[in-house]
Formats: C-alpha cells, structure tokens, sequence
C-alpha cells in the first residue's frame, strides 16, 4: 500500500474510501456518457440545416440592412412533429430554431414569436410547443408573457454539474 492509502486506512474504515471512490467513479463516467449522448444530439440536430426545406414547413430570417451591409438578426423556425402511432393527424407543431443576435435583442424576438405563432396558427394547428433551457430566462420570460405555458420541467445532469441543468418544456393552446 502506499503511504497516502495506509494513512487513509488507519483514519477510516478502508470499505467506505473504496466506496467513495467507486461512487465518485461512477458519476463522472455517467457524467461524460451523459455529455456524448447530449452532443451528438446536437450535432445530429445541427445537421438539419443541410435539409432545411425538407425538415421544416416554415423557416424565417430577419435581417438588418445598414450601408448596403445585411446582418441576420434572428432565425425561428416551426418544425412537425412525428406522429410514431400513425393514428391521428399531427395538431402540433414544435417551435424551433429561434435565435436573435445579442445586438438586437430589443422586440426581435417578440416579433419573431409573433410571426411564428400566427403561421402555426394559419396552418391550422392548435398547438405550439417548445424547450429551453433556464440558461435562457429572458426568453423563458418572453414565452410567458405571450401565453406559454411550462407544461414540465426535467433536470438534466451534465458533466461536471452535478446538479445539472433544467430544462423547461412550454405550450401555447392556438
């Protein structure tokens, strides 16, 4: 044994360190399975844009023009939702991609969310949902105020968050 594990064995019981450190092992290797499966569903989820025609019926850009200079502002996007039973027509439609540069955060984003709902609702769906993270509490902010409701929230553990991170699942009824 070596002097730390010696010292260590005379101070405690020699099964609970063993113990500690088979837990503490545990964690981070679920930790750092739990941030593959995260990242390559995002990475997955990113590749979307390659077939963005395909994978969402609607898909707007706002732009800003200054000085013959265009700058993308902010992108939403509304995306259908698979109906795996094949039973029912699909009356949802999930709020995606919606995104506003930090330098124009002032009424984009409402003006986007509004755009978006009221397409969803043209398209004669009756119900819009979305997830966010609480990273994002202004925009969870935002969805609030314009009706949205947190229908759950799940927390999910990330690597070396022990506690991880919440994520908050929300509705609109159209």
């Amino acid at each position: 044994m070596t002097m730390i594990t010696t010292m260590f064995t005379a101070i405690f019981d020699g099964n609970i360190i063993i113990s500690s450190i088979t837990e503490l092992l545990f964690v981070f290797i679920a930790s750092i399975l739990q941030f593959i499966n995260t990242v390559e569903s995002q990475i997955n989820d990113l590749n979307d844009f390659d077939e963005i025609k395909n994978t969402y019926p609607r898909f707007w850009v706002m732009e800003f023009i200054e000085n013959y200079d265009t700058f993308i502002v902010g992108t939403v996007a509304l995306k259908t939702q698979e109906d795996v039973t094949n039973r029912q027509p699909i009356s949802t439609i999930k709020l995606k991609r919606m995104s506003v540069s930090s330098n124009f955060r002032k009424g984009i984003g409402r003006k986007l969310l509004a755009h978006a709902v009221d397409e969803a609702s043209a398209l004669s769906y009756n119900r819009i949902i979305l997830v966010c993270t609480e990273m994002q509490m202004p925009a969870i902010s935002m969805y609030l105020t314009h009706g949205f409701i947190t229908t759950r929230i799940i927390n999910k553990p990330l690597m070396f968050v022990l506690l991880g991170i919440n994520i908050h699942y929300m509705e609109k009824k159209l």
